[in-house]
């Protein structure tokens, strides 16, 4: 399907019959599959991509080709890598990997730290509900009992920022199993400190590895984060200044207990509290 071109005046010229290929759910190598993977060995992760977006059948030829080169994949650079599995994780039907069997097992082969491909199964029946980022795919596939994730981590140079996304969801899957309050009276609180979309992926995790979490209790908690709308914190530094606290460490401490309070008053204290808190740590 790659050798299909199309001219400025939208004639196609198709010399290896892919659209025909399109139409049948048919991708394949140009000639000989093995000397297509050697000359470039991302091209089995390619494959797995596009067998997967075109909801391709496999023809055993080319799992045997890929088989036999997979030792290839660890000559292709780390970066390389990790961009083509964001393409795969995008691709709409990533979902459906297990529904292929050769296509998974290629998969693991490849990415053996991906040890919740069983999660992809029950992911199915809340896609109409929610749309899932690449971020919280490689959360769903990595995070659970074991330090598997900092092995992923560790092994490929991710971002700063999906490095810490991706600890900060470890250490809350870890927070709402053992705290049943996580989603109901203390999830007002954690929209505060981690935001909305730590907590819907979160969510999703926690719906993806309970097996009796239903959809309709996963769909209930989605509504609560939706709906639920969080006041700014208004007190800061300036402000302490201002009521006549002198710069050093106590402002941050003084900050800490107002917000504290603040929190466990249900986002609400008036400025007459405020000011004695102040009065109070400058004495």
């Amino acid at each position: 399907i790659n050798a299909i071109y199309l001219d400025i005046n939208g004639k196609i010229f198709d010399p290896q019959l892919g659209v025909a290929d399109l139409k049948n759910h048919s991708v394949k190598f140009i000639g000989d599959p093995q000397k297509r993977i050697q000359e470039d060995y991302l091209r089995i992760i390619r494959f797995i991509r596009f067998s997967l977006q075109y909801s391709s059948q496999i023809e055993q030829t080319t799992i045997e080709a890929i088989k036999l080169n997979l030792d290839g994949i660890q000559k292709i650079s780390k970066e390389r890598i990790l961009n083509e599995l964001f393409k795969i994780l995008r691709t709409k039907n990533f979902v459906k990997l297990n529904r292929n069997k050769h296509l998974k097992d290629i998969f693991l082969l490849i990415f053996p730290e991906f040890k919740n491909l069983e999660r992809l199964n029950k992911l199915e029946s809340i896609l109409n509900h929610s749309h899932f980022n690449e971020e919280t795919l490689l959360a769903v596939l990595l995070i659970d009992d074991t330090n598997n994730y900092e092995y992923f981590l560790h092994k490929y140079n991710i971002s700063n920022d999906l490095k810490e996304n991706l600890n900060l969801m470890a250490k809350n899957f870890v927070n709402f199993k053992l705290n049943k309050k996580f989603f109901m009276q203390d999830l007002k609180k954690n929209i505060y400190f981690f935001g909305k979309k730590h907590l819907m992926a979160l969510n999703t995790l926690y719906f993806l590895n309970n097996k009796k979490i239903k959809l309709k209790d996963y769909l209930n908690i989605l509504d609560s984060i939706n709906k639920l709308n969080i006041p700014d914190f208004s007190f800061n530094g300036n402000y302490l200044k201002a009521k006549g606290m002198k710069e050093g460490i106590l402002i941050g401490k003084t900050i800490k207990l107002i917000e504290k309070e603040w929190l466990d008053n249900n986002f609400s204290i008036s400025n007459e509290r405020v000011l004695k808190i102040i009065e109070a740590q400058n004495n």
